[in-house]
């Protein structure tokens, strides 16, 4: 997912990484102008935000499988995914509206590119449980 928003970003020109713009909107460090940070802490605090939320829809993949609510076919996947990016978006709408001093973001392409990068995260949690499950069988 991440890979497809930077090639998007590299693509079209526009600010839309995602570690930064979390990171900056986590850490109260938007500039004067809108614009991202580029200090370092910023894209720790991104990164580690990102991965923390992307494993915890993993585990709640898992669950989904665990329990029976769903199974880890790569339909099955590429729908979590969506609802997956769904939340994102409804999470992100909430996050820039009651922020005090959001970036200066293209929401209207920066959310649907969520959605899209959603759907190859939910290909990776396919793909990723298929390689364990090849790996330890049991």
């Amino acid at each position: 997912m991440t890979f497809f928003v930077m090639l998007i970003c590299y693509a079209t020109g526009y600010r839309l990484n995602v570690v930064k713009i979390l990171g900056t909107m986590l850490t109260g460090k938007t500039s004067p102008t809108g614009g991202l940070s580029n200090e370092p802490a910023v894209f720790i605090t991104g990164t580690i935000t990102h991965y923390f939320v992307g494993a915890v829809f993993s585990i709640f993949y898992h669950w989904l499988w665990y329990n029976h609510i769903s199974s880890p076919g790569f339909v099955n996947c590429i729908l979590l995914g969506f609802l997956c990016g769904v939340a994102g978006i409804a999470t992100w709408t909430v996050f820039f509206k009651y922020h005090p001093h959001p970036p200066q973001i293209k929401l209207f392409l920066f959310l649907p590119i969520i959605l899209i990068g959603h759907l190859f995260f939910g290909a990776g949690v396919y793909a990723a449980h298929r390689i364990l499950v090849n790996s330890f069988p049991g």
